[in-house]
């Protein structure tokens, strides 16, 4: 099978769409770690703007130094995609203007990041640094949406993550249908293939789960983005140097602060990379020390968080199921 070309450090290339979204969960990132320092030092989190100023200003700051190791491109664009995307933003806002018909999909997470709930509740969490002022990922991301457009809008996380899926499920089709179905450029047609594709991108899309997903506060999704982002790397490309394995860390890890099970989706892929490598005689082992770095800077302190938060769930549902105590959430 024919492979697109070595990325390398010097050359990582990803479509636009997947670097806005890594950006986004990035800066979600920082802005915890932001909180977690301002709770270690001052013994509480002086200012929820400062922080996310603050991992503002480290994105930027990461951004910047990796300027000359990333190269970005357009997405594949074609006029019929104009179709699909309509068809997938008039389900989603008419979706949005209904309340969630079902009570665990409203994530209370959201609101326990407001001060003014979490000051007027108590021992909503343990009083733990790591606890006190670190967030799930996912539910960060979408705190930022409510904050700007509030609680139904705040759903638009999950329009980003459909954008950048069906571009990357187009992407990884062109590529495997062009291995397939080599063609000379003179008998080059590639509206018709190119629509083809485009289409069965979306229908992929159209999963029972994925458009349930779509329309709740619920970061489940933000995986796909990921996932195929490094099912990409390990079926198109020829080789993998630490740089690379850094990266599919990076992915694995992220996928693993959003949520501790998606673990599971990324591991078949890494051992299928490490097994190609080690059979065209380009493995070495500081691949994988530099793959594990990769996973463990950003999921070891979200990892912490869950498990710790699990053991803390059961004394808060109680206070949540109630219809009574549940309308406190939409007062804040």
């Amino acid at each position: 099978m024919r492979r697109s070309k070595p990325e390398t450090a010097k050359a990582l290339r990803l479509d636009s769409l997947t670097f806005i979204f890594l950006a986004l969960l990035a800066l979600a990132f920082f802005d915890c770690f932001g909180r977690f320092l301002s709770f270690c030092i001052f013994g509480d989190v002086v200012s929820s703007l400062a922080c996310f100023l603050v991992g503002l200003l480290a994105l930027a700051a990461v951004l910047f130094l990796l300027r000359k190791r990333v190269s970005l491109y357009a997405p594949a664009f074609n006029k019929i995609d104009i179709l699909f995307v309509v068809i997938f933003a008039l389900y989603f806002f008419m979706k949005a203007v209904f309340p969630d018909g079902m009570a665990d999909t409203m994530s209370y997470e959201i609101f326990v990041q407001e001060f003014s709930f979490t000051s007027k509740l108590e021992g909503m969490k343990p009083n733990l640094p790591l606890m006190s002022a670190w967030y799930s990922l996912g539910d960060r991301v979408f705190y930022y949406f409510r904050i700007v457009f509030g609680y139904r809008l705040s759903l638009l996380p999950n329009i980003l993550v459909f954008f950048v899926s069906f571009y990357k499920l187009k992407e990884i089709l062109f590529g495997f249908f062009k291995e397939i179905f080599p063609r000379k450029r003179k008998n080059n047609k590639p509206s018709a293939v190119a629509s083809i594709i485009s289409g069965a991108a979306f229908l992929i899309l159209c999963d029972e789960f994925i458009l349930m997903g779509a329309v709740i506060i619920k970061p489940d999704l933000f995986v796909i983005p990921l996932l195929l982002e490094c099912f990409r790397i390990v079926f198109q490309t020829e080789q993998r140097d630490a740089a690379l394995y850094f990266f599919l860390g990076l992915l694995t890890g992220l996928s693993v602060a959003v949520k501790l099970t998606n673990v599971v989706y990324f591991l078949p892929l890494i051992i299928l990379a490490v097994y190609q490598d080690i059979r065209q005689k380009t493995f070495k082992p500081i691949k994988l020390v530099w793959g594990a770095l990769g996973v463990i800077l950003p999921a070891a302190p979200f990892a912490l968080y869950g498990v710790i938060f699990n053991f803390h769930r059961k004394p808060r549902l109680p206070l949540l199921q109630h219809d009574t105590q549940i309308a406190i959430l939409f007062q804040y």
